[in-house]
This record gives structure tokens, sequence and C-alpha cells, in this order.
């Protein structure tokens, strides 16, 4: 079920630049930290879901892409977060 709300939350990034900015100013120094910032957004804008929910839905996300970029790789071993995740939001807001 709140797996559900983790999918509202990012339609809901997909439509709010402010949201988006919020979401940007995440730069973690860990993918765990930055999952667990990114939980505290979505509880701050009303989605109430857990760092585990939200990491199950990241890598279910990730899954369903074909490989990462060469772009997203560096932003992953560097520590940011944010490129990836908006990446992803049309995963989320596609229908089932």
């Amino acid at each position: 079920m709140s797996i559900e709300i983790v999918k509202s939350f990012f339609a809901e990034v997909s439509r709010s630049p402010e949201l988006q900015e919020e979401l940007k100013s995440v730069s973690s120094e860990t993918r765990n930290q930055a999952i667990h910032d990114m939980a505290q957004i979505g509880v701050k804008h009303g989605f109430v879901f857990t760092v585990d929910e939200l990491d199950a839905s990241l890598q279910t996300a990730e899954a369903q892409r074909e490989e990462l970029s060469e772009t997203e790789l560096r932003a992953v071993a560097g520590g940011v977060i944010s490129p990836i995740i908006f990446s992803l939001v049309p995963i989320f807001c596609s229908p089932a």
C-alpha cells in the first residue's frame, strides 16, 4: 500500500517545480542517506512512506531501465543521486 504512496509522491514530483528543486538539493554522501533525505522530503509534503519502501520502489524502477548512461554511472559513483531520481520519475508515473 505505501509503495502506491511512493508512486503518488513521484507523480507529484513530476508536476511540482518546487518539489523538484527540493529533491535536487539532496546530495548526500551515500545512497542510503540520500534515500533517507528523500523520504523526509516526502513526509514533509504529506506522503508517508518508509525508507525501505522508497528504496524498494527505486530498485524496482532502476531494474526496469535497460542500463545507466555513462553520465548516470558517474553520478552514482560520485554520490549524486538527483539525476538518477529524475530520470526514474517517468517510470513511477506510467500506468502499471
